[in-house]
């Protein structure tokens, strides 16, 4: 079918770079595809050549946040990170064949610098951080943005850790309720970002055990 010969496409891009381990995990995340069949689209790492479609959508993106009053990203970020994000190969895209309609990046846990008080539930590197998480303007409300978070789960499963956390600016009412619509618990505390534009971000932890 022409779904699985995206995914055949896929697999190749893939294993020719991948170490068994790696390949065995993102072989879970296309049986989750195919569960997912659907929505017609499928979950792969960001590469490269995706960079200019990235950068083609990610101010409509903005445009869109700033439109329901929620403007904390900008024409700097995250278009300028996803670069980074595709050489560290944590950046996903869900890809219907023709458009990428949703991005996410996934974390290992890091150094923060931001005043953080947020309390999780278990301490240790038992986690994986999901950041960037956006949807193509072209495809709101079909249902991508909870799509993505189950892939975050997904693979956040497979490289055996037990927790996706994420931190959502307090503003951000869409991004708070689409994380309790998909199973994800407030945690005690807040992280205050000092951001390089001088806005301070107050940020709320959120958690879902995979």
């Amino acid at each position: 079918t022409r779904e699985d010969e995206k995914l055949t496409s896929v697999v190749t891009l893939s294993d020719d770079t991948m170490k068994p381990d790696v390949r065995d995990l993102y072989k879970n995340i296309f049986a989750l595809t195919r569960d997912y069949e659907k929505h017609g689209v499928v979950c792969r790492p960001a590469t490269e050549n995706d960079i200019p479609a990235l950068r083609r959508i990610t101010p409509k993106i903005v445009a869109h946040m700033n439109d329901v009053g929620v403007p904390i990203w900008d024409d700097v970020y995250p278009v300028n990170m996803f670069p980074v994000d595709i050489e560290k190969k944590r950046l996903y895209v869900l890809d219907n064949g023709f458009d990428i309609v949703a991005v996410f990046a996934l974390l290992e846990p890091f150094v923060d610098t931001a005043k953080n008080t947020v309390v999780w539930e278990e301490d240790g590197e038992c986690a994986m951080y999901l950041y960037r998480l956006c949807v193509n303007t072209d495809y709101l409300g079909r249902g991508y943005a909870s799509l993505a978070v189950e892939y975050a789960k997904a693979l956040t499963r497979a490289m055996g850790r037990h927790y996706v956390r994420l931190y959502v600016v307090d503003t951000n009412k869409p991004a708070v309720r689409l994380y309790a619509k998909t199973g994800f618990r407030k945690a005690d505390g807040v992280r205050v970002d000092d951001v390089s534009t001088g806005t301070v971000l107050i940020e709320s932890g959120f958690e879902a055990r995979v």
